[in-house]
């Protein structure tokens, strides 16, 4: 069941993915690279299920062929590695949304412009020969 249960979420996403494509086939603005970015998310979706799903897949199908398999194996599997799927997926899906990648391409942007400005302003400092301390001293107020 697992086994199947997994084969209908990969032909579903190969499906949700042909279908995008085919339809945006009409709008050829930026297509490649929202085609390629697609297939990345949903990839990286498919991998993520496969990788905690093929511990269970594997142990059930190792059952089915006669070897016996203490059922500690079973209840570690399903406490410690399914959970990890509840857990990765609306991760995975939150990442990938286009308002959080802006506000991550956002943000890095300005850290990197913000060390850039630290690095560019020491090296100014230590080539005129002043020893200027950039850094700001915060003085807490004190309540009286």
């Amino acid at each position: 069941m697992n086994l199947a249960s997994f084969s209908v979420i990969a032909g579903s996403y190969w499906g949700m993915y042909r279908a995008a494509r085919t339809s945006s086939a009409a709008v050829r603005s930026d297509l490649q690279r929202r085609e390629t970015s697609m297939a990345r998310k949903m990839t990286l979706i498919v991998v993520t299920d496969a990788a905690c799903w093929l511990p269970i897949i594997l142990l059930g199908v190792v059952s089915l062929a006669g070897v016996t398999i203490p059922p500690q194996v079973f209840a570690w599997v399903a406490v410690f590695v399914l959970p990890l799927n509840a857990a990765i997926n609306p991760l995975l899906y939150t990442v990938s949304t286009a308002p959080f990648l802006s506000k991550a391409r956002e943000r890095a942007l300005n850290v990197r412009s913000s060390f850039r400005w630290s690095i560019s302003r020491r090296a100014t400092n230590s080539s005129t020969g002043t020893a200027v301390d950039d850094r700001t001293t915060v003085v807490k107020p004190t309540l009286t």
